[in-house]
């Protein structure tokens, strides 16, 4: 019987190991995703490209399950950030083609 329940106790510590590692690789995506992000904002000095945007916002779509508010608020600040400015950009081109 002892055996039995020290054989239980190291397999409910080792699945709470896996579920730790679970979520460490999980956030680890995302931090990925938002540093890829970032610096391929940097690199073309501010320019976001249709398809970087989409994937960062695809890449980013779990982080409210896995991180707390603060990390939730600095993904979705990027995201506003960047759908300003594209909605700015837009107004600002249709402003030209209209003259």
């Amino acid at each position: 019987m002892s055996i039995a329940i020290g054989v239980a106790l190291m397999q409910a510590y080792i699945q709470r190991q896996q579920q730790k590692q679970n979520l460490f690789d999980k956030r680890f995506e995302l931090y990925s995703a938002v540093s890829h992000f970032l610096s391929a904002v940097i690199k073309t000095e501010g320019i976001v490209f249709e398809t970087t945007y989409e994937t960062f916002v695809f890449e980013t779509k779990p982080v409210k399950f896995l991180f707390g508010l603060d990390v939730t608020r600095f993904v979705s600040e990027i995201e506003s950030a960047i759908s300003h400015e594209k909605h700015r950009s837009e107004e600002h081109t249709s402003e030209l083609q209209s003259l």
